[in-house]
């Protein structure tokens, strides 16, 4: 039961935050850890399998499919950044889907950012950053 903190992202307890069960009308159990765990991605988890690059440099990259306008994806000056994700609450709508080699290995990554029906609907998967993605996230 020690290790049972990995499936959480809080030094408040392994049930969820005081001021996120607050909000959410729940008491400490089973439903709110899943519930903590499910919000926050398995975070401390996902640590555990970083992928190895660290914001190595990228030897090869190759833009599979974007639908997300090139304006939208400038990073803070002005340079087009590929590696911007859909993201809803940027206000990035659409499809990115890119791979790329770095140190020999090749990472894939694809994200999408939907409005289904009056829902925004986020999907990530792959890898990027400093960790593995895997989530839809409403």
């Amino acid at each position: 039961m020690e290790k049972f903190w990995l499936l959480n992202d809080t030094v408040d307890g392994d049930f969820g935050a005081d001021w996120w069960l607050k909000r959410e009308g729940l008491k400490p159990g089973l439903w709110s850890a899943f519930r903590w765990w499910w919000r926050n991605k398995a975070y401390n988890y996902l640590l555990l399998v970083v992928p190895d690059w660290n914001n190595g440099e990228v030897d090869d990259f190759l833009q599979i499919n974007l639908t997300i306008p090139k304006k939208q994806m400038l990073d803070e000056e002005g340079r087009y950044n590929a590696f911007t994700k859909a993201n809803k609450e940027k206000g990035i709508y659409g499809i990115n889907h890119y791979c790329y080699l770095l140190n020999g290995k090749v990472y894939c990554n694809y994200s999408r950012t939907i409005k289904f029906l009056g829902l925004v609907i986020e999907l990530q998967f792959g890898a990027g950053g400093n960790e593995y993605r895997f989530f839809v996230k409403p």
